[in-house]
């Protein structure tokens, strides 16, 4: 199933599983939505410590009693600084056609894998590579001169 976010307005189907990677607290999450009503700002950064490992994680948390068809509608979400990507996110909500009635549910990711960026040793073995590859190269060129020096002198020794 694919979703769709707008991480500048907040539009789409994928509201709150996503937003704008690396925020900072006092920054708002789909910026562009404040005329919307679907943007919020982001309260604090913090370390948490899930089953896959510690991670970054900003903090937001949503009070929202001006929809028409809710009482209020309460949101405690916490993303992957560096991704943006939803790691929990609980949702209290009360209707207002059954004020009476609590609805709670609590979303978390239970498998999360960043790929981070190449290590200083991956990156010079890399640049080793490019290097090797630029020495073949050029003994390649230098060999394919050579011979066609040597081809050109033997004609012109024959006439």
């Amino acid at each position: 199933m694919q979703v769709f976010v707008n991480a500048q307005d907040g539009r789409g189907d994928g509201f709150g599983l996503i937003i704008m990677p690396n925020l900072d607290a006092r920054y708002y999450a789909y910026p562009k939505g404040i005329n919307q009503s679907r943007s919020f700002v982001i309260n604090e950064t913090l370390v948490k410590t899930y089953p896959f490992g510690e991670r970054e994680v900003v903090h937001a948390v949503v009070n929202k009693t001006n929809l028409p068809s809710y009482v209020y509608v309460f949101y405690d979400m916490y993303f992957d600084r560096e991704t943006g990507v939803m790691l929990e996110w609980y949702v209290e909500q009360v209707l207002s056609a059954a004020p009476n009635e609590k609805i709670s549910s609590l979303w978390k990711i239970k498998e999360f894998n960043v790929k981070s960026s190449p290590s200083s040793e991956t990156s010079g073995q890399s640049w080793q590579g490019i290097l090797v590859l630029i020495i073949l190269v050029c003994v390649a060129v230098v060999t394919a001169i050579l011979v066609y020096k040597r081809k050109s002198r033997k004609r012109v020794h024959r006439h």
